[in-house]
């Protein structure tokens, strides 16, 4: 699948005569499942999830680091848990006095409790923004390590070209394979994000992975499960306002983004089934026509 194919989700022209149900395709084996993302919806999302990454991280990781560092030179002078903490909140209420101060969604960054929330939100965007141009499964996005980017050479031109290595656990051996999926930028960009935002976490545990967070109950290091990924995408989604449907807000789940790369591929360039079914990973051109691009698409003019 060459990068042209990947979605642009500024330029493409859409229409929204088509249902849910037709566009997902349903079939025997997927009667029921998640439909694709309504195109407004989506492109909402993705402008915001894209401007976190790429305008609210260093202000967020500025006062996480601010509270952090605080607190450890407060905890270094033997002052109780309570001074130090409140040590660490004044340095942070500091930052609100000097020139732009942090306001992700318009909100400033007073607290623990904002910074802990801006941090999950600006991982849920990661997720979004890998998810939306690239289509990978949830399981696939949330395998990854550090070190994920790769970079090739495409043929004798001299360019290089992003690709982004996670495992691929459908159809594989126990513990899943390596693949590599093409990379545009604005992944390249997530990816770099969630080794800055998991780096203390991956510090404190030893564990390689990006999508960490600490258990409430103990304290431990775990991976991001998919309901807990779900469940930031929503709240990220409910947090920055996004657009709603049918006068409602969307109830997202990890599933969709892939459905919905997969059909504004489709939409794009009809001749590209093989490409995309290759990219996706699936076993053959049927489950991509039919499960993922829709019943609205003939095969036999995309193949």
């Amino acid at each position: 699948m060459s990068a042209a194919l990947l979605p642009a989700w500024s330029s493409i022209a859409f229409d929204d005569g088509a249902t849910a149900g037709i566009v997902a395709g349903i079939r025997r084996a997927t009667r029921g499942t998640i439909p694709f993302i309504p195109d407004s919806v989506a492109i909402d999302l993705m402008s915001k999830a894209l401007y976190w990454i790429e305008h609210e991280t260093d202000g967020i990781l500025e006062q996480r680091d601010r509270y952090e560092n605080a607190l450890r030179q407060a905890h270094a002078r033997g002052v109780t848990e309570r001074q130090s903490r409140r040590h660490a909140f004044l340095a942070v209420r500091a930052r609100l006095r000097q020139p732009r101060p942090p306001a992700p969604g318009g909100h400033l960054i007073t607290n623990k409790y904002d910074i802990d929330r801006c941090v999950m939100h600006l991982v849920g965007a990661c997720f979004i923004v890998i998810a939306g141009f690239v289509g990978m499964r949830a399981s696939e996005i949330l395998s990854i390590r550090t070190g994920a980017i790769e970079y090739r050479q495409l043929g004798a031109t001299g360019a290089r070209q992003a690709y982004l290595v996670a495992r691929l656990f459908e159809t594989a051996e126990v513990g899943g394979r390596v693949e590599r999926w093409l990379a545009p930028e604005p992944v390249v960009t997530a990816v770099q994000v969630l080794e800055r935002v998991s780096e203390p976490l991956r510090v404190a545990s030893g564990r390689e992975e990006l999508f960490l967070t600490r258990n409430t109950q103990y304290g431990q290091v775990v991976g991001i499960t998919n309901m807990h990924i779900n469940g930031r995408i929503r709240e990220f989604a409910d947090f920055n306002r996004v657009r709603r449907h049918a006068g409602r807000p969307w109830r997202f789940s990890t599933h969709q983004f892939r459905k919905t790369f997969a059909r504004f591929i489709a939409r794009r360039d009809r001749s590209q089934l093989l490409a995309l079914a290759d990219h996706l990973k699936h076993v053959s051109v049927a489950m991509t026509a039919k499960g993922y691009v829709g019943t609205d698409f003939d095969l036999q003019q995309l193949v």
